[in-house]
């Protein structure tokens, strides 16, 4: 049984329409996953913002703290042992330089972490863009699936014409009779 052009442009139209369907169905999960996405890393730069604050907060509260006790120490020494001043501020020069170095390898750490905490995102943005090429490449393959069923359907109704015109060749009509 051949298959009428109107049928073929139904099933194409059939087959278009599955297919629009299906692309926006993708579009909307892949949508509202990147929003996800964005959302979710925005509330991480802020979580991570807020935390580098705090850090800083602290770290320049203990820089003060470790100031004042130090001016404290060396008024204290200079009254006392006014001719002992430069001994002391050699040793108080040590343990400055032995709290900086304290100070640093935290902040290094902090540092480090951070940087930790950001390849992290960026291993995840990776994975993001590596999910949507792979996206993108299963809609190539629904467009050359497609091509591929127009190239057939194009192909079947030659096929079908030369059917035709081969049957009318064999068996003309007949001439119609009369009553």
């Amino acid at each position: 049984m051949a298959l009428s052009d109107d049928d073929f442009e139904k099933l194409g139209k059939l087959i278009e329409n599955a297919i629009d369907r299906r692309i926006s169905r993708f579009e909307q999960t892949t949508n509202a996953s990147l929003v996800a996405i964005v959302q979710e890393m925005q509330a991480m730069e802020q979580r991570l913002n807020a935390r580098i604050d705090r850090v800083e907060q602290k770290l320049n509260a203990r820089i003060d703290a470790v100031e004042q006790r130090l001016d404290a120490r060396i008024d204290a020494v200079e009254q006392k042992l006014g001719t002992r001043i430069d001994g002391v501020e050699q040793r108080l020069d040590a343990r400055i330089k032995g709290v900086e170095q304290r100070l640093d390898a935290r902040i290094n750490g902090v540092e480090q972490r951070l940087q930790g905490q950001i390849d992290g995102l960026r291993a995840l943005l990776l994975d993001v863009q590596k999910t949507l090429n792979e996206h993108g490449a299963f809609m190539e393959q629904i467009f050359d699936g497609l091509t591929g069923l127009y190239k057939r359907e194009h192909l079947l109704e030659q096929r079908t014409e030369r059917l035709e015109t081969l049957y009318r060749q064999r068996f003309p009509p007949a001439p119609p009779t009369a009553p």
